[in-house]
């Protein structure tokens, strides 16, 4: 039987950054009973673009088949307290699904995230904000 899934949402600007192995290595220790997943993976990479030739739906893959198929959620906001608009919109959709969703903070600190719009990013100020982030070890 398999396990029940995690997803760890965070900035595209921290994917394959020293931050990211943390925090996905916190996450693992703290829910040992889920599997993680996130985004950050080659085949959700092509899935995607898959989705996307199929249906003209650039995040429809994420939101419509990969999100139902977690469980549980942790998400990273940028380092001011702000979410990302995708990263935001995947925590919302779990928390009006009724799963749990919790916020992870750069030092790895784990609490319950209640979903409050006011700290979404646009889509233009998240992009921005990807393409100007650099990662800070923590």
């Amino acid at each position: 039987m398999s396990k029940l899934k995690i997803h760890f949402g965070h900035p595209i600007g921290t994917y394959g950054t020293a931050i990211e192995s943390k925090l996905i290595n916190i996450i693992v220790k703290s829910f040992p009973e889920f599997e993680l997943d996130n985004c950050n993976q080659p085949h959700h990479q092509k899935a995607a673009k898959k989705f996307e030739k199929k249906t003209g739906e650039t995040m429809g893959y994420f939101f419509k088949i990969f999100i139902p198929k977690m469980s549980v959620g942790v998400f990273l906001p940028y380092r001011d307290g702000m979410f990302g608009a995708g990263v935001y919109d995947e925590a919302f959709q779990m928390f009006q699904e009724g799963k749990q969703v919790f916020e992870i903070d750069y030092k790895g600190k784990i609490s319950t995230m209640q979903p409050d719009y006011s700290r979404r990013l646009s889509i233009p100020e998240t992009r921005k904000r990807n393409n100007n982030l650099q990662p800070k070890h923590s």
